[in-house]
């Protein structure tokens, strides 16, 4: 469960530590999670979420390069190598889509890539990614979610 790529998007981070807590506080009364091998990444862009905690709340990409200021970074999401530089990003540094000067040029979404690698053929991946604008696909799977783990003691 990747979380956190775009910097500004605070709510994922939050989203993924809370089910992170669920998992771990509850495992015991779901059988079904003891047969899962959890991958959780809380947050994907660690330095660029803590530039938007103290420089710029609304900045989207990683910090590579800082010295070029609004010209610094890469959209993490862009810089995987599935569809890598077509439509929907740029290849101009200065704009928030910059998709990097090559797939996996970031070590972020590189690091990514190694990790999936080195569990190639023991990984059944199920990508679950959350951001600030839910689509229909993740809150089918958040309201799922709730309803396997059960409801929690505050929700009234």
């Amino acid at each position: 469960m990747p979380s956190g790529i775009h910097a500004r998007e605070w709510i994922s981070p939050a989203s993924v530590t809370y089910i992170l807590k669920e998992l771990v506080e509850n495992r015991a009364g779901n059988k079904w999670s003891h047969h899962i091998e959890f991958h959780i990444v809380p947050v994907l862009n660690p330095d660029g979420y803590e530039y938007t905690h103290t420089d710029d709340r609304l900045w989207r990409k990683n910090r590579r390069n800082p010295e070029l200021g609004e010209c610094s970074g890469t959209d993490l999401n862009r810089n995987f190598d599935f569809h890598w530089g077509g439509q929907g990003t740029s290849t101009d540094p200065c704009e928030e889509i910059y998709t990097g000067t090559s797939a996996f040029s970031e070590p972020e979404t590189l690091a990514v890539k190694d990790y999936l690698a080195s569990k190639k053929g023991n990984l059944k991946v199920i990508n679950i990614s959350f951001r600030q604008k839910l689509k229909l696909k993740t809150s089918a799977f958040i309201l799922n979610f709730k309803t396997i783990m059960g409801r929690s003691e505050n929700y009234d």
